[in-house]
């Protein structure tokens, strides 16, 4: 509750900022131009394809993560789809650090892709067109000002035979190499009243200099304080303060200095040493 507490006047801030912005809102450009995209524009039933949701911020202005950390809020989803089709949840490349009056902010500077599975039930006829709608809200930001938006977003496509072209398909694999790729096996947490300490199994040949881990739920940890690690026989410890939140589960992204961004879940046991005299 501290935590929301002191966000909470920063927040205001940023808002009225924008206030000479806000009388223009219907007249400008959105600050995140927004497009949608299936992999395949005749994606076949009983088949799952990719949709993509191309979010371009404004020069000056960023995106924020699943996780927009110490401010912001997340971006909700309102989809429309017809009987027969079912959009999963949405999944996000990993973010970059921006840390703003001691705030920790989890955002995206430049384009990002968002990803979707989308999948047609067996009962929809070849030939039939399908549109998608969808009302996304949302935060975009400045280093001085932020601003709410809204916009409504579709696609229209035929149910057909599921082919995709070599450009869609070359566009949807290089958006789908930015997605974290799932650890194989659980890690382990513990906390006390001041430290959290994390445990996650990493073969030793991975570099894991420069690491720093993305919470999925926010105040597990505390966004902006340090991040401790020890990688040693297989598992890099991570140690940082302790949040609010608390929960038997830990879910985040490790992110790498190789550009390698590794999705994972941890439990939570009764202690994870934090091995301060092994070499890194």
């Amino acid at each position: 509750m501290k935590h929301i507490i002191q966000v909470i006047p920063w927040f205001i801030i940023l808002i009225c900022s924008s206030n000479v912005m806000n009388t223009q809102a219907s007249e400008r450009q959105k600050l995140i131009a927004i497009s949608m995209l299936v992999a395949s524009d005749k994606p076949a039933p009983e088949q799952t394809q990719t949709l993509a949701l191309i979010m371009k911020p404004r020069k000056g202005w960023h995106g924020y993560w699943r996780n927009p950390g110490d401010a912001g809020f997340p971006a909700s989803y309102d989809w429309q789809l017809p009987k027969g089709v079912s959009i999963a949840e949405v999944q996000y490349p990993a973010p970059s650090q921006l840390m703003t009056r001691n705030f920790m902010n989890y955002i995206y500077h430049d384009e990002f892709v968002l990803l979707a599975p989308l999948t047609i039930d067996k009962s929809i006829a070849m030939g039939t067109k399908i549109t998608v709608k969808l009302d996304i809200s949302y935060l975009a930001c400045s280093p001085t000002s932020c601003m709410p938006e809204q916009q409504k977003v579709a696609t229209t496509f035929v149910v057909g035979n599921g082919t995709s072209d070599k450009n869609n398909q070359a566009k949807f694999n290089q958006w789908r190499n930015k997605l974290p790729k799932p650890l194989d096996s659980k890690g382990q947490f513990s906390s006390d009243e001041k430290r959290f300490t994390l445990s996650l199994p990493l073969p030793s040949s991975i570099a894991s200099s420069n690491a720093h881990i993305y919470p999925v739920i926010n105040n597990m940890i505390i966004n902006n304080a340090p991040q401790a690690f020890i990688h040693h026989d297989g598992l890099l410890t991570m140690q940082t303060q302790v949040g609010d939140e608390f929960g038997s589960l830990f879910q985040g992204v490790l992110v790498l200095d190789n550009g390698i961004a590794l999705s994972f879940k941890a439990d939570k046991t009764e202690h994870v040493s934090f091995p301060v005299n092994s070499k890194q």
